[in-house]
């Protein structure tokens, strides 16, 4: 091989490795900032890959993790319906709505753990949407007198009890505080309200939770007691609807315990049958929020409720069977 070949290789590798550089450059300097207001992933592969339809919305998009899917091109148009009816009922005009949203872009963006590619007119577009969507229909569905003639989802029992679990999935959340953000504009027209964060953020939850308990079932006093937990709580740090569940479905044992020491050490399942314990599950089905759920031990043997838990990046959303 010619001497002169060996002198060029050098510059060769020289001019490859600058583009390398400057792309690689380029590419750390685009890196989004970690937010310490991020609360909306995907689920992790090793879950989904083990049942995908648990975590995947079947009817309806929720935020930008799904948004533009073929399969939600329905459900689209009701959910601009929605938006318009929203704002003809709280008299605000579109473009101050938008005006609204855009304000809150920045802090929306960061509440999602990836970085959301579309762009900020398409971005804006999609939260105006859902959130006026969602906010509606629970409207709606705590007020029977607001449903509409030819209303697509209450006019169709299926098509509503198909929207609804969608709702309850993790990776089809928009940030609470911005349908708090959009739930002001209707709690202003209500005669009566205290209009403060405060009370309108309580009369949200509250709704939320009808909705909640009307899906999963429950004694009126199981609400009542969930809703007096909550409200003792600070409301402002409730980061989407999946969070309000979970706080909904928890029970503090505190709450049941009433006099007695606060810390109480409660052997493992492990633990338990290295003791002799036996394990047994009751045939019945019961609803998450009955209060008949029990657990009862008799001669050794445990005898507990026959659930399935699933466990999504720290939130605990628990289905009876």
């Amino acid at each position: 091989m010619p001497a002169s070949n060996y002198a060029a290789a050098p510059n060769d590798i020289e001019n490859q490795i600058k583009p390398l550089e400057t792309s690689l450059y380029e590419e750390l300097v685009c890196l989004s900032p970690l937010s310490s207001s991020c609360c909306i992933n995907r689920v992790p592969y090793h879950m989904r890959v083990k049942n995908e339809q648990a975590y995947t919305p079947k009817v309806v998009s929720i935020g930008p993790l799904h948004h533009g899917n073929d399969a939600f091109k329905v459900m689209e148009e009701h959910k601009k319906r929605y938006l318009s009816d929203y704002l003809d009922r709280t008299k605000v005009h579109v473009e101050d709505y938008i005006k609204r949203i855009r304000q809150q872009e920045a802090r929306l963006r960061h509440c999602y753990a990836e970085t959301i590619e579309l762009s900020r007119d398409e971005f804006v577009r999609m939260v105006a949407v859902d959130a006026a969507f969602l906010i509606e229909l629970l409207i709606r569905f705590e007020k029977k007198d607001f449903q509409r003639d030819g209303d697509r989802l209450f006019g169709n029992p299926n098509l509503f009890y198909d929207v609804r679990p969608d709702l309850f999935l993790l990776e089809n959340q928009l940030p609470f505080f911005i349908l708090e953000n959009v739930f002001d504009l209707y709690t202003r027209g209500i005669e009566g309200v205290v209009h403060s964060r405060r009370a309108t953020n309580e009369l949200l939850v509250e709704i939320c939770t009808n909705f909640i308990f009307a899906l999963v079932g429950g004694a009126p006093s199981k609400k009542e007691h969930s809703l007096a937990l909550i409200r003792g709580t600070d409301m402002t740090r409730l980061q989407h609807f999946v969070d309000l569940i979970y706080i909904v479905c928890r029970q503090p044992f505190g709450a049941r315990s009433r006099g007695k020491p606060d810390s109480l050490i409660i052997p493992t399942i492990t633990e338990l049958h290295h003791a002799g314990v036996e394990f047994k599950t009751t045939p019945n089905k019961t609803k998450l929020f009955d209060l008949g759920i029990e657990f009862s031990f008799s001669d050794g043997v445990l005898i507990i409720p026959n659930f399935v838990l699933n466990l999504t990046m720290g939130d605990i959303t628990l289905v009876a069977c």
